[in-house]
């Protein structure tokens, strides 16, 4: 049921009586003051009905909780007639209105935050990563007369569809756009059911608490909407292209700035090569692959849902600097998604199951940014990532795949942060080999059906080297827990938890250095033993999950059931069904028949080790016993160039910082000690310690890292799961290296 807005309620009349909404010509039924909740624009949602359950921005981007306006849920219901008005005359602009006035607009990201630029119109030949070029189209703005002060004022839209921020800075308070708000997309600003199909009417509303107002309604685009039912060419730049009635159709972007809405349930193909700033969102099926981009850049993919494709669901070849977010690729015949060669991805809230390949598969990307992951049940590795220098990974969780969790190849210098890697059947839940210099923060590794966590191959040219892994529990493995092969200058420190692993818990030799002891597996971390995981998960659903369509009690007795990947919490995913405990050995594997969901989620019946919790709450300041991180603990990253020019397109990235090439060492003596380079021919980053980025926020660079100036995530737990809910201040931050963090937390843990 959806929950009533009362800033909506309180606005209804007063929007009428500014704007003649009731007569007005441009708004079809329900385009003014709008149920956001039960939108009928024709097109589901395609990661989850349940957008606050489901959709990566809600769960881990997070709501902040800003007091009781519930903004993106209008109410229908009666309006006090009588409430004091406040005047918006408008019109509602683009935050770049001589650049970016319409849907498919990109201007050059050059101000010092993400609405504060030139507005200067990209060319598509930016170097950078995906925020090089801003998607104009979102960010709207408004200014709100007669109000100096943002102080007390509540912010949305009446559809629900945009999140919302107000900016006082020039003495007259401004709202602010900053993206879609959970869950919604395109197809929520466009009446599918028209004929034609047209841009819905919308409006801004305001509140204090006291006084309310909206700005006029009105369509805030101007891109011409058009039917494409049966596919073919899409060559009228600018144009957005609906598909909602025919049964199969194959498209073929062959102009720059179209965007393509395909209802959910069609069959379709989309092909783009060559082209920059298009969108696509809907369904995709069959093909050699179901979705195939070559050399696109600045683009985007929102809430495509990939299946059934001869090859990969979506390939990506030569392609940079695009946004793949909310996506499901599931059951094709190669990779779920696979990444070749480009540079400066994001890939945000990404479900892969049951491809006959890897889930997620990079090969020679560069630099990509992936946010909150699930690959389960592939038949390959979970997340793979070879000849990918530089990514950075943030909430993943890889079950039940055929080979390894999580595996980075011939590739140096990336990250991974808040991670379960479990249940994998034949390889190591997370492999790195042939690489350096790579960062693992709260890592869980357990139930696999061979080592834990391995560095290295079987020769000293495939070692992986100078890793540095904060936080880690190494846990019922079959065979050993941590085996390092020709591993060296390695630093373990946090905590490191091991037990139940059946070869042996450390396993190291052939390194110099290696940073682990063999056998005891004494390290610079805090070493906990005979760990246990067994009641740390909230573990098998014994009760059907609200979203999922297949199971009855948590259960699917078919492999061949349908939904894969929709779940009532990111946390859950398909696993082999067997008895208590979990996880066990009978988890282990890909879920092919007889399948149940698991919850990954932190359970308050946590104590593994030794009665204490081993995942859940762990983890405060590193230094004191405040409980949050303070701007001292920090830890440095490099990354693999050797210039500052190419330093200089990694958004967050200093030349030559006070940094060391081993991991861990802070200052320049320690380094000389050691026996390292300090600060030549390095480029690094600093972010904060058991934190990560406030992903989709209009803030921050979007690298997932927690560097100074953003608004950053704690993490209080070992894995994947960091919480739901709100977000809540968690408490002050004390700057020191790092400053300028506003420090969040989820409100709940469940």
């Amino acid at each position: 049921m959806v929950r009533s807005s009362p800033l909506v309620a309180t606005i209804a009349v007063a929007a009428m009586s500014l704007t003649g909404a009731c007569a007005d010509p441009l708004s079809p039924p329900d385009a003014g003051v709008a149920d956001a909740g039960s939108l009928d624009t024709g097109v589901a949602d395609a990661e989850t009905p349940d957008a606050e359950a489901q959709d990566a921005e809600a769960q881990d981007a997070g709501t902040l909780d800003t007091g009781p306006s519930d903004a993106g849920t209008p109410d229908s219901g009666p309006a006090d007639s009588g409430a004091p008005l406040i005047n918006i005359p408008g019109p509602v602009l683009g935050v770049y209105p001589a650049q970016g006035p319409n849907w498919n607009d990109y201007v050059v990201n050059d101000g010092p935050t993400l609405l504060t630029g030139s507005d200067t119109a990209c060319t598509g030949t930016e170097a950078s990563d995906h925020t090089g070029c801003l998607h104009a189209g979102e960010l709207r703005a408004v200014d709100i007369p007669g109000r100096t002060s943002c102080s007390g004022l509540s912010l949305e839209d009446a559809l629900g569809v945009f999140e919302w921020r107000c900016d006082d800075s020039n003495g007259t308070a401004r709202a602010l756009s900053t993206g879609f708000a959970p869950g919604r997309r395109l197809s929520d600003l466009i009446d599918l059911q028209a004929a034609p199909p047209v841009w819905r009417a919308n409006q801004v509303l305001v509140s204090d608490g006291v006084a309310s107002g909206a700005s006029p309604l009105a369509r805030w685009w101007s891109n011409p909407v058009e039917v494409a039912h049966q596919g073919g060419s899409l060559s009228v730049a600018g144009t957005i292209y609906v598909a909602t009635s025919t049964p199969a159709a194959a498209f073929s972007i062959d102009a720059d700035g179209v965007g393509l809405v395909v209802q959910v349930g069609l069959p379709s193909q989309v092909t783009a090569a060559d082209r920059r700033f298009i969108w696509v969102e809907g369904d995709m099926q069959g093909g050699s692959s179901a979705l195939h981009f070559s050399a696109v850049i600045f683009s985007t993919l929102r809430g495509v849902r990939a299946q059934q494709a001869q090859g990969s669901g979506l390939l990506l070849e030569g392609s940079s600097h695009n946004r793949l977010i909310n996506i499901d690729s599931v059951a094709n015949g190669a990779h779920g998604i696979s990444l070749v060669q480009g540079r400066g991805n994001l890939l945000s809230g990404i479900r892969v199951s049951r491809n006959s390949r890897s889930g997620l598969h990079l090969s020679g990307a560069r630099h990509s940014s992936i946010f909150d992951v699930t690959a389960s049940n592939n038949g390959g590795t979970g997340l793979s990532v070879t000849l990918g220098n530089g990514t950075r990974a943030t909430n993943v969780l890889a079950t039940g795949n055929a080979s390894v969790g999580i595996g980075f190849y011939q590739s140096s210098r990336s990250t991974l942060f808040n991670a379960v890697a479990a249940h994998s059947a034949s390889g190591a839940n997370l492999h790195l080999a042939r690489g350096s210099n790579h960062t693992l923060m709260n890592i869980v590794a357990t139930n696999g059906g061979s080592s834990g966590v391995r560095f290295g191959q079987d020769f000293a040219s495939e070692a992986s080297s100078l890793n540095h892994i904060i936080n880690a529990a190494v846990v019922h493995n079959r065979d050993r827990g941590l085996l390092l092969l020709y591993s060296s200058r390695n630093l373990f420190t946090g905590r490191l938890e091991v037990g139940d692993n059946n070869g042996v818990n450390c396993w190291v030799g052939l390194g110099t250095n290696p940073g682990l002891a063999d056998q005891t597996c004494d390290s610079a971390a805090d070493l906990s033993t005979e760990v246990t995981l067994q009641n740390a998960f909230a573990g098998l659903v014994q009760v059907d999950d609200p979203v999922n369509g297949s199971d009855v009690m948590g259960y699917a007795a078919s492999a061949a059931f349908e939904d894969l990947t929709r779940f009532a919490y990111p946390t859950r995913a398909w696993v082999r069904d067997a008895p208590p405990p979990f996880p066990g050995p009978g988890h282990t594997g890909r879920c092919s028949g007889g399948c149940r969901i698991a919850d990954f989620a932190t359970s308050a019946a946590d104590t593994g080790i030794a009665g204490t919790p081993a995942l859940r709450g762990v983890l405060a300041d590193p230094d004191d016993p405040d409980p949050v991180p303070d701007g001292d603990d920090f830890a440095y990253q490099l990354w693999a160039v050797s210039n500052a020019d190419d330093c200089a397109l990694i958004p967050g990235a200093e030349w030559q910082p006070q940094v060391c090439t081993a991991p861990g060492i802070t200052t320049e003596q320690a380094c000389q000690q050691a026996r390292e380079t300090w600060s030549v021919g390095l480029c690094g980053s600093a972010f904060l310690l058991h934190a990560f980025e406030r992903m989709h926020d209009g803030e921050g660079n979007e690298n997932t890292l927690c560097e100074s100036n953003e608004t950053c995530i704690f993490t209080p737990n070992i894995g994947r799961d960091q919480g739901l809910g709100a977000l809540v201040d968690a408490g002050p931050f004390t700057p020191g290296t790092l400053s300028g963090i506003r420090l969040l937390r989820y409100a709940q843990q469940r």
